[in-house]
């Protein structure tokens, strides 16, 4: 197997309140933790704290679990936000490994200590506060 490249253009960010206008795609998500700012789209992220993926981001996010062990990460005046990026099915659990292996959220466990795909490099372009605009693993 080869090294695998692949571009990512992330779109966001919705405070959690608006969860219901993310897109009804597949693809990946990032949930952060976020404050309201009234110079930066109205939104200050804050922290990565975890990554999914979903053949529909937007239902998988206002129906997640996980929201709860999400939301014992915010701060005093936090909450949560989300940024989207489309990925193909073939590419997603490949994509969601990467950016957890990269970026470490706090509330993902899997691929934090192991990547099991063929060397990937993303290149991450649009809402990415926080992210690294160009990844590869294994590094």
């Amino acid at each position: 197997m080869t090294e695998q490249y692949l571009s990512l253009t992330f779109s966001g960010y919705w405070r959690d309140s608006e969860a219901n206008q993310v897109p009804e795609e597949a693809g990946l998500y990032c949930v952060f933790s976020c404050r309201n700012d009234t110079e930066e789209d109205g939104i200050s992220v804050q922290k990565l704290l975890y990554v999914g993926i979903s053949r529909n981001v937007r239902h998988r996010i206002t129906h997640h679990d996980d929201k709860p062990h999400w939301e014992s990460y915010l701060g005093e005046g936090e909450s949560l936000c989300y940024s989207i990026a489309p990925v193909s099915h073939i590419y997603r659990e490949r994509c969601q490994a990467a950016m957890i292996h990269a970026h470490q959220p706090p509330a993902n466990q899997e691929y934090r200590d192991a990547f099991p795909f063929d060397a990937t490099r993303l290149s991450l372009h649009g809402k990415t506060r926080l992210l690294k605009s160009s990844l590869q693993v294994p590094a």
